[in-house]
């Protein structure tokens, strides 16, 4: 049997692949993000996917590895996972009111092939107050996530409405995924 790797650690994306019934392992990526590289939005995410599946990729040239990233944008300007509380509360303000692009990058490799796959989601917030916000920042949530926050938790409240691949938004759009995975001879579910 081929074996498949999951390149990150993401809690999310680990229980997101279980719902493909694939058997898979997990191997972190050392790949090193840097989201200040002036790419387009869709290049960016697939690049940093690309990224730390390769990294893993080159260690275990026998499997086929997944590499994913995630990143939210708003009027073009990325927002990663925040640096400190400041950050955070800054990106929150940024968001608050108006509508996000959730962009999430994938990228397989195996078997002497490479398939990059970009999904788009967009999130419209509603106007989320000072109080909110500093609230949000201080229960933590949101830290070490793209957006600053995940639509899982406490920022739920703040989503009006969200258009396109919902899981994609969360880390891995395990539609898409599901359909690459039978094009390497993966049997899903």
């Amino acid at each position: 049997m081929k074996r498949l790797i999951l390149a990150s650690t993401s809690p999310r994306r680990h229980k997101m692949m279980k719902k493909l019934g694939v058997p898979y392992e997990i191997v972190p990526s050392n790949y090193v993000e840097d989201n200040g590289l002036g790419l387009a939005p869709e290049e960016l995410v697939t690049h940093l996917a690309l990224g730390k599946a390769r990294e893993v990729a080159d260690r275990h040239p026998d499997a086929v590895v997944i590499g994913a990233d995630c990143l939210v944008f708003v009027d073009g300007r990325v927002c990663g996972k925040p640096k400190n509380d400041d950050d955070h509360y800054d990106m929150l303000s940024a968001l608050s009111g108006r509508r996000q692009t959730i962009l999430t990058g994938m990228a397989i490799i195996g078997e002497e092939r490479t398939v990059i796959d970009v999904t788009r989601t967009f999130v419209d917030w509603r106007e989320v107050t000072p109080e909110e916000r500093r609230a949000y920042v201080a229960g933590g949530e949101g830290r070490g996530m793209a957006g600053g926050y995940t639509l899982l938790g406490q920022a739920s409240i703040f989503v009006k409405n969200v258009e396109g691949d919902f899981n994609s938004a969360i880390g891995l759009s395990t539609y898409r995924l599901s359909q690459r995975l039978r094009e390497y001879g993966f049997r899903v579910l």
